[in-house]
């Protein structure tokens, strides 16, 4: 069921536009950034934490070149909590949008990015059934806390993510796709497959 929902996401950065204000930051080209907030908030942000595009809690070494980044991370229930809450509201709202709106979205929007939209629908349903209202108060956020909270738990996408203390993670930045969960192994086999010759680099993060 998360790959339905995940898949169907359309997301905006989260929150991060100050990122050039933390401790360590890095451009990674095509939207993407490494943000090192230090502790567990160290991230790949530019894409959707819930289908592979943004990695979050925390990521321990990267690398980048011109078509893939590769990153090792230390997965944090606390961080991917308060990542995948966050991107609930900001979907549940631009959904809210499409419904009321469609019109201009129809002229605005591609056919991808509508489509996209509306395969939010099935999260749609489930924050409206509890009562998320549009006005991102204190309640609102706690109900989307909860449902983050229930998918983390449940679904088998985020349960393979946190089954191992360590995760790799491959994103094209031209396709806009991520590859992963991987082991060290599947990693390994999947840069040579994909012919990827960059090796794990640590910036200014404290690996544990």
């Amino acid at each position: 069921m998360v790959k339905q929902f995940a898949s169907c996401l359309v997301l905006t950065t989260l929150g991060l536009s100050s990122c050039n204000m933390s401790d360590d930051y890095h451009e990674l080209g095509s939207g993407y950034s490494y943000v090192g907030e230090g502790g567990n908030m160290n991230h790949i942000s530019g894409g959707n934490v819930l289908d592979n595009t943004a990695i979050h809690g925390k990521v321990t070494r990267f690398n980048v070149d011109e078509t893939f980044i590769i990153a090792e991370q230390k997965p944090d229930y606390e961080e991917y909590t308060s990542a995948v809450s966050t991107e609930l509201g900001i979907n549940y709202y631009k959904y809210h949008q499409y419904l009321t709106d469609s019109v201009n979205w129809k002229k605005d929007w591609s056919a991808a990015d509508l489509h996209e939209v509306r395969r939010f629908k099935p999260l749609y349903d489930v924050l409206s059934g509890r009562g998320v209202s549009f006005d991102n108060t204190e309640s609102d956020m706690l109900k989307c806390t909860a449902v983050a909270d229930s998918l983390l738990r449940n679904e088998p996408y985020y349960r393979n993510i946190f089954k191992r203390q360590r995760n790799y993670w491959i994103i094209n930045k031209q396709t806009g796709k991520g590859l992963g969960p991987y082991d060290l192994a599947q990693f390994s086999q999947q840069c040579k497959q994909s012919g990827i010759n960059l090796k794990l680099e640590a910036h200014n993060v404290a690996i544990d």
